[in-house]
């Protein structure tokens, strides 16, 4: 087998929860990376095919176009991480008069653990709808397209990955209905629960993997 020049991905700017500019080797590209009408990119567990390969377009000469539309991401892993961390100390060492998870304590959410499932799945549903309206295509016919490779690429771990995905789902809701408050609810519920199938909608990979990826 040939031996491939490997490279980094630098993300530049997202376009939309489809599209990234990025640039490869002194090159821009266009990385069609999430597609939120295809049912695998919310199941990547089961489907390592959606991260081991994406096309990519070059728009070297047009770069300065699709930065004036680029967006900034308004979530991040790290920063959720952060907020979490914060939030669990404030709900262990604050005192009950202006700790959160106290005031907004409420025996209504235990009593009604199956309502607010229901309503998490509208959520779901909701958030579902807001992609697939709002994310646009990128008219693209006109670069040279090519496709980017992962040099280590992931398999399919069906068991495993339901297994886990399962588990986390029901972790994060035994935390959403402890302490029987609001915050946590929404929280780990709501929020936490949901970014499992939305992972890749949130977080651009590429950019982190390191000096893996050829093109062909």
């Amino acid at each position: 087998m040939e031996k491939q020049q490997l490279n980094r991905v630098e993300k530049i700017t997202k376009l939309n929860s489809r599209y990234y500019l990025v640039s490869i080797c002194g090159r821009y590209y266009i990385l069609d990376y999430a597609n939120p009408k295809n049912y695998k990119d919310y199941l990547v567990g089961l489907f390592p095919e959606r991260l081991n390969s994406y096309d990519i377009f070059d728009v070297t000469d047009d770069k300065n176009i699709f930065l004036k539309k680029g967006k900034n991401s308004k979530v991040t892993t790290k920063g959720a991480t952060i907020f979490l961390f914060l939030y669990l100390i404030h709900i262990t060492i604050f005192p009950n008069n202006i700790n959160l998870a106290y005031l907004t304590r409420s025996e209504y959410i235990y009593n009604h653990i199956s309502l607010f499932l229901i309503l998490n799945i509208i959520i779901f549903i909701g958030i579902l709808l807001y992609l697939n309206m709002t994310t646009k295509e990128i008219e693209l016919s006109k670069y040279e397209s090519r496709k980017l490779f992962n040099s280590k690429p992931r398999n399919r771990k069906w068991l495993t990955y339901i297994s886990s995905l399962i588990i986390s789902y029901l972790a994060l809701w035994i935390l959403a209905i402890f302490g029987t408050n609001y915050c946590n609810l929404i929280l780990f519920g709501f929020i936490f629960s949901n970014c499992l199938l939305l992972i890749k909608f949130i977080e651009f990979q590429p950019s982190l993997n390191g000096k893996i990826y050829y093109i062909k």
